[in-house]
């Protein structure tokens, strides 16, 4: 998934740099940010497997109707 988010804000920074000569301060940003939760998350699964542990991911979301 973050993966995915890394592609899009790479596409729209791109566009955004092609259409405007802007390379789209938020994107920017949010690669970074990703980016840097990419390093994190596997550092994170490389211990988990090093050490022969699990990983328990809890989290929850909402869904709902926007008019």
């Amino acid at each position: 998934m973050v993966k995915s988010k890394i592609d899009f804000h790479s596409l729209v920074r791109h566009s955004e740099t092609e259409r405007a000569g802007d390379s789209g301060l938020n994107s920017e940003e949010r690669l970074v940010a990703l980016r840097e939760l990419d390093g994190k998350l596997k550092a994170l699964l490389g211990s988990a497997k090093a050490e022969g542990k699990r990983l328990v991911v809890k989290g929850g979301f909402e869904i709902t109707l926007a008019d």
